[in-house]
């Protein structure tokens, strides 16, 4: 009896497709099936991982299946990862290492969401000489400016994201959102890809962000009043 699970052939036979996709809706359509793939995967995974090494709630391990669903698809579309020219057990391999990285870090509790949301793979920079905050200042007037140029509700979605720290789910039910959670991790996506290249435009790099940058956003975006009542992301 064949006991291997159907889905990453089907995640090869999608990825392959994504190679040849070149129209937007296209592309749009096959990364929103293969999140659901990925995320049926990852959720299996997770919670073979977090039966050995410890506990995880519904929604953490949630969070941490969308997390690395949101990934996977951030490699798949920038073509880091090629899933299509690997055997399927390879695939399967690689995405329980990810589900097990990200119980891990969900346990331990480790290191600013917001960092990881503006880019994957971004770092803080130690520089706290007297130059940090005018740089902290400006790069935050650039995603600022940058993030405004999204489409409202991809706008909305990233600040729901990067400053409230929400997860998938709660932002996909949200009033000025109501997607599905695989959309809102597309559109997450397609938003940080914008986001970077507008910062680097405009010169700046966001795998580097100037310390104390966030702090400078939370006042630039009025944290102090609701989402709901800011005219910035409406």
């Amino acid at each position: 009896m064949d006991t291997q699970p159907k889905w990453p052939e089907r995640v090869r036979e999608l990825a392959g497709e994504l190679r040849g996709a070149s129209g937007r809706e296209a592309r749009q359509d096959l990364l929103g099936r293969l999140w659901l793939l990925l995320a049926a995967g990852l959720d299996l995974q997770v919670r073979r991982h977090a039966a050995r090494l410890g506990p995880l709630g519904p929604e953490d391990r949630e969070d941490v299946v969308s997390d690395k669903a949101s990934d996977l698809l951030r490699r798949l579309d920038e073509g880091v990862w090629r899933p299509e020219s690997e055997p399927a057990a390879k695939t399967v391999a690689f995405v329980s290492t990810l589900a097990r990285n990200g119980v891990v870090d969900r346990l331990r509790r480790s290191g600013p969401r917001v960092q990881a949301d503006l880019d994957p793979e971004c770092e803080m920079s130690r520089d706290a000489g007297p130059d940090a905050r005018v740089e902290s200042r400006a790069f935050a007037a650039a995603l600022v400016a940058c993030a405004g140029a999204l489409p409202p509700r991809a706008r909305v979605v990233w600040f729901l994201r990067v400053m409230h720290e929400l997860p998938s789910k709660v932002i996909a039910s949200h009033p000025e959102v109501e997607m599905t959670l695989s959309n809102v991790d597309v559109t997450l996506l397609r938003s940080r890809r914008s986001l970077k290249r507008c910062m680097e435009s405009k010169g700046f790099e966001v795998t580097r962000v100037p310390r104390g940058a966030f702090e400078e956003l939370w006042i630039a975006f009025r944290v102090e009043r609701s989402p709901e009542d800011r005219g910035w992301i409406t």
